[in-house]
């Protein structure tokens, strides 16, 4: 079907911009903490004034709005929470591997000229590698790696015990890291795109999909004759 560069950047821009308010929902989630849980999260030995005071003082230092778990066995044992903003981090790595090479392929078309940033090769000195869409796509599939590793380090956990929330956490951290650079890679990209209309007119007019459009509307001047007549016979009876 034939459509516009503006209708496909759009789609792109849709694929990221509404996502957002997940990302805020994860966020909440993360702010509960069990600390004042002990071992295994039943608070046994310490003063239950402790337990509501260490939170008071972590947001004084932290600036973040900490909040105390309601059940504190449950934050020791599962860590839901972080496989969950995975997940988040996971979808929203599946769009930018999908913008990146859609980006590629409009690239390699003509339909647009993606901003040299290095040499082709030696055997083709012309040519204009997609390097930043190939990164983002190589940073989009370490999310996803990284992705298994947080679920698998939450599943495994034992009882009240989460062994391997140090792995958990180090492979959350890289993929927050990997997530941002990708993003900034590509929105420093983006604004030197140039769009070529004179390719985009030609393939327009080569493609034979373009009789769809006809189509839809000599089937619409159709129907629309159809009801005048309809109409005009009414008026008559």
């Amino acid at each position: 079907m034939p459509i516009t560069l503006g209708a496909q950047f759009a789609s792109f821009a849709e694929a990221i911009a509404p996502r957002r308010w997940r990302t805020f929902k994860c966020e909440e989630r993360l702010r509960i903490v069990n600390i004042g849980g002990t071992a295994v999260g039943t608070g046994l030995g310490v003063p239950r004034r402790y337990i509501f005071l260490v939170i008071e003082k972590l947001r004084e230092l932290t600036g973040l709005g900490l909040t105390r778990a309601e059940n504190s066995m449950d934050q020791t044992a599962n860590a839901d929470a972080f496989v969950e903003t995975a997940g988040m981090l996971n979808a929203y790595a599946a769009n930018l591997i999908k913008i990146a090479n859609d980006m590629r392929l409009l690239h390699f078309s003509r339909e647009i000229s993606l901003p040299p940033v290095q040499a082709g090769s030696s055997f083709m000195p012309g040519k204009v590698n997609p390097v930043i869409c190939e990164a983002v796509i190589a940073a989009g599939l370490r999310i996803k790696a990284l992705n298994t590793i947080i679920t698998d380090a939450a599943a495994f956990g034992t009882f009240q015990l989460c062994e391997f929330l140090p792995l958990l956490a180090a492979a959350l951290l890289e993929s927050l890291e990997c997530g941002k650079a990708a993003a900034t890679m590509l929105t420093k990209h983006i604004p030197g795109i140039t769009a070529h209309p004179d390719v985009c007119f030609d393939h327009a007019c080569r493609s034979t999909t373009i009789i769809t459009a006809f189509s839809a509307a000599y089937r619409l001047r159709t129907r629309s004759k159809a009801y005048s007549g309809i109409q005009s016979q009414s008026r008559i009876i």
